[in-house]
């Protein structure tokens, strides 16, 4: 089989995770991928969602550009007294979009920084 690995041998998956970590409530991977069945079936053994395909995310890997993945990490969230949570998120899981920005605005900016305003 030219260009990979023989019929029957292991051939491990090209995936790099470059940064991991928690922020607030979310769990977070920068992820570095060679191959899109590889992040495909990645995303999917790890319970992250993924509505697309592979295709698409192999349009993304032959441009070489990185992945960021999230996911809500029910240990990191705070209960109010109601059984609602308090925090980044709603009690149905949806992110608090005013409370992440105020939150993360330093970082919001430097990713705008030196962008032509829209």
């Amino acid at each position: 089989m030219p260009g990979g690995a023989p019929t029957g041998q292991f051939r491990a998956p090209e995936i790099k995770i470059l940064e991991s970590g928690v922020v607030g409530s979310l769990d977070y991977k920068i992820i570095e991928a060679g191959r899109a069945d590889d992040l495909f079936q990645w995303l999917k053994d790890n319970k992250y969602s993924y509505a697309g395909d592979e295709a698409s995310l192999n349009f993304y890997i032959q441009k070489k550009w990185l992945f960021t993945v999230m996911k809500i990490d029910t240990m990191q969230m705070k209960r109010n007294k109601d059984g609602t949570f308090d925090g980044e998120v709603t009690p149905t899981l949806k992110l608090r979009r005013a409370v992440i920005h105020a939150h993360f605005a330093d970082e919001i900016e430097q990713l705008y920084a030196g962008e032509p305003a829209g």
